[in-house]
């Protein structure tokens, strides 16, 4: 359905179990599918799993892009893909062939936020 509307399939955290990424079986199930592998995720600290994602993305010839997964601002502009082009549906995927990652670890703080959040939000009675 998405590349129907013209999309690209994008796999966030592959291999982790904490971010309930999809684990290998059904990765393998859906490989025809995937465009972009997530290879770097900035909040995986606790469970990295970016050896095995960048690993089966090479196996499958699947271009990977960095990610900051920020929950809050802090986290943000830690970890992230350069390309060469203003990214579009049709020139992405090879853009990223050509990408550049950077990985640098967030401060601490800005990992616990959505947890942080979370307790506040359920101690004000928020859902």
């Amino acid at each position: 359905a998405i590349h129907a509307q013209g999309g690209l399939v994008y796999l966030p955290h592959p291999f982790e179990t904490v971010r309930q990424g999809m684990q290998l079986e059904a990765l393998n199930s859906i490989t025809q599918y995937v465009d972009i592998v997530e290879g770097h995720n900035g909040r995986a600290v606790f469970q990295n799993r970016s050896s095995q994602a960048l690993a089966w993305a090479k196996t499958h010839n699947k271009p990977v892009a960095a990610s900051s997964d920020a929950h809050g601002v802090r986290g943000v502009g830690h970890t992230y893909t350069i390309i060469e082009q203003v990214p579009t549906s049709r020139n992405l995927v090879a853009s990223l062939q050509k990408a550049r990652r950077i990985h640098n670890r967030p401060p601490f703080s800005s990992l616990l936020y959505p947890k942080l959040n979370r307790f506040l939000n359920r101690f004000m009675g928020h859902k």
